[in-house]
């Protein structure tokens, strides 16, 4: 029987890409909502990461289109009428991202903001915030020109609220939402395994060279 043996450098490299995994960088994901309907919930899922949004007071989301430029496609998101201002995006794993762009037609100012917190439901810490005002002369059938995006950035964000504040509350669309997972670290544990298999033999390795 052939016993294949695996060389120090071949080891050497093995334990660089295994540490190099877990430290890299985590891939982008974009919900555009092309395939929701409208409802007291919308799940949507990518790449295993799964976001679950429904409104604050309870009611439903609003599924339109075509809104906006052509880069939104057929469906947006609309929350209007609210009580409670909101539409809160549930994450099933933490984040260190999120953005999502909004725009309205000509009616009136907007106050546009966007929260991310530390725990489901827009509860807990309050980790970043963005806000920004949408004038009442911005139309976002104007095209991209009209869109803003919010975005905000923090370890361990579990939940973001995004919601707009005026006469008419949570008036504007909303679309593209993106979000990067938070990179998967490997247990402490198991790094101290990889160390401990992986260094020996470096030393090793740097003693025939010599």
């Amino acid at each position: 029987m052939r016993v294949r043996k695996c060389s120090l450098g071949g080891a050497a490299a093995l334990l660089g890409a295994t540490l190099a995994l877990g430290a890299g960088p985590a891939a982008a994901r974009t919900f555009d909502f092309e395939s929701s309907v409208s409802g007291t919930t919308i799940v949507v899922t990518d790449s295993g990461l799964t976001v679950t949004l429904y409104r604050a007071d309870g009611g439903s989301i609003g599924t339109f289109g075509p809104t906006g430029p052509a880069s939104w496609g057929m469906v947006s998101l609309l929350a209007y009428p609210t009580t409670i201002p909101g539409i809160i995006a549930d994450f099933s794993a933490p984040v260190s991202f999120a953005s999502i762009q909004s725009g309205d037609y000509n009616a009136d100012d907007d106050l546009i903001e966007l929260t991310a917190y530390a725990g489901l439901g827009a509860t807990g810490a309050v980790l970043d915030t963005d806000s920004v005002v949408y004038p009442f002369t911005t139309d976002i059938s104007s095209g991209d020109s009209a869109v803003v995006t919010l975005s905000v950035s923090a370890a361990g964000i579990q939940s973001i609220l995004f919601t707009e504040t005026n006469a008419a509350p949570d008036s504007v669309y909303w679309d593209n939402l993106v979000v990067t997972a938070a990179p998967v670290v490997p247990e402490p544990g198991t790094l101290a395994l990889l160390a401990g298999l992986g260094l020996p033999a470096l030393a090793l390795l740097r003693r025939r060279k010599a």
